[in-house]
C-alpha cells in the first residue's frame, strides 16, 4: 500500500509500479497519466492518485470503463480528471 505521508521522490518509482496492474485496460490509462501530468500535480492531487491506485482491479475497471462512479467524492474527481487527458471508451 502506498501512502503519501511517508511517500518521498525515490519513491516514485513505486507509484509508477502501482499504476500497472492485472488487466491492460488500465495499465493504458494509468500509466500514461503518471507519466505525462503526476509531477505537475499539486500535492493534495498526488495524494488523491495514490489513494485511487489503492482500489481494486475490478473497481477500476468499473469506474474508467462503465457508468460506475467511486463512493468518494475525490476518487470520483480523480477518475474525471483522468478520463479528460485519454480518451477512454464506456461500455454498457
Amino acid at each position: 500500500m502506498l501512502t503519501s505521508s511517508t511517500l518521498t521522490p525515490q519513491e516514485t518509482p513505486r507509484i509508477r509500479w502501482a499504476c500497472r496492474r492485472g488487466m491492460r485496460e488500465l495499465d493504458v490509462i494509468l500509466l500514461p497519466y503518471f507519466e505525462k501530468f503526476y509531477e505537475t500535480l499539486p500535492l493534495q492531487k498526488q495524494e488523491d492518485f495514490i489513494a485511487l491506485l489503492d482500489s481494486s482491479d475490478q473497481d477500476l475497471w468499473r469506474w474508467f470503463f462503465t457508468e460506475a462512479q467511486p463512493e468518494s467524492a475525490v476518487l470520483h474527481e480523480m477518475v474525471l480528471d483522468i478520463k479528460k487527458t485519454q480518451d477512454v471508451p464506456t461500455v454498457s
